[in-house]
């Protein structure tokens, strides 16, 4: 290494994830966090004109 990054930081202890998927019947929202902070961006997977099955799928493939 260069020495030109920085350390990575662990998480505090008693850290949990923040929600990033929104799924229900009226809704398919999937929430991404910029890893150099910022706003969170929501992409909304309910406008796909696939069945409901499917585009829940994609929505949790996406959280791999």
């Amino acid at each position: 290494m260069s020495g030109a990054g920085r350390r990575a930081v662990l998480p505090a202890a008693g850290y949990q994830l923040p929600q990033r998927l929104f799924v229900d019947e009226n809704q398919c929202r999937v929430r991404f966090f910029p890893e150099r902070g910022g706003e969170a961006v929501d992409i909304d997977l309910s406008v796909l004109p696939v069945t409901r099955e499917l585009r829940d799928g994609m929505a949790r493939g996406v959280l791999g």
